[in-house]
């Protein structure tokens, strides 16, 4: 019997929680991967009309759940490394895999 063909992400991702000190995402993949994820803070140029991204030091830490053959349930909690996340921007996360497959969301 042939194995089906899942997409790399099942689900998510979804902000299970997000507070000053602490945002923790959750997402489920097909296949087990290492992941971690960067914080970006969107501004808009007035000049130019376009977004820029300004990286946030933020400490990235990912429990992963092997909950079925092809189910893979991972929870990332980011921490600032000094201060608080800024409440006022729009966050950009990159969640990326150790094999360098980048999955850019906007959260």
């Amino acid at each position: 019997m042939n194995s089906l063909t899942l997409p790399i992400i099942l689900s998510g991702p979804i902000v299970r929680r997000a507070e000053p000190t602490q945002i923790t995402i959750w997402i489920a993949t097909s296949k087990r991967y290492r992941i971690h994820a960067k914080v970006f803070r969107i501004t808009s140029n007035k000049d130019t009309e376009l977004f820029e991204y300004h990286g946030f030091h933020a400490k990235s830490e990912t429990n992963t759940i092997h909950m079925g053959k092809q189910l893979f349930v991972h929870l990332i909690k980011l921490t600032p490394l000094s201060g608080t996340f800024p409440m006022d921007t729009l966050p950009y996360l990159d969640i990326i895999s150790t094999s360098n497959k980048a999955l850019n969301c906007i959260i």
